[in-house]
């Protein structure tokens, strides 16, 4: 990027940090800043006339699920939506969208629907278990993360 426009980003960005009373990203509306608030908003707006069928682009869907979490763009039919086209086409979900679709479900908590919550962790938890089957390599893999970050919690507890 050119070193003007990233030096008027970060003027930006720190003057809407610095008006927050807090030098953090987590007080500051980034996006809102950027102007990208509305075309967000048209964005999953225009998402609630994707026929069901065409959410069968699990990534996409899932990309987006997290883009407007992060925007913090609410939208309880939409987020209904995104569940039931995520289910419906759970055979299409990869390890990354499962980390997205975790993401914005348990840390953003962008899904406020708790049957919505429930169906969709339970569709997500027997697709882990199905590409375990699949990847053995996923399997040991996903075991040495799990162990790592039960060390880790042993070691912060202590």
């Amino acid at each position: 990027a050119d070193d003007r426009v990233t030096g008027s980003m970060s003027m930006i960005l720190n003057k809407e940090l610095m008006s927050k009373g807090e030098a953090t990203s987590e007080t500051a509306d980034i996006i809102g800043t950027v102007g990208l608030r509305e075309p967000f908003q048209a964005m999953a707006v225009a998402a609630l006339d994707i026929p069901r069928e065409d959410m069968k682009h699990v990534d996409a869907v899932a990309s987006m699920a997290w883009a407007l979490a992060v925007a913090n763009i609410q939208l309880a039919s939409l987020q209904i939506k995104v569940a039931k086209g995520i289910i419906a086409h759970i055979d299409k979900v990869s390890p990354p969208d499962i980390g997205k679709l975790f993401m914005t479900m348990h840390e953003m908590e962008w899904f406020k629907d708790a049957d919505a919550i429930a169906y969709l962790t339970q569709a997500l938890v027997a697709r882990i278990q199905t590409l375990k089957e699949e990847d053995p390599g996923l399997a040991s893999m996903l075991a040495a993360r799990t162990r790592e970050a039960q060390e880790a919690e042993a070691q912060d507890g202590a």
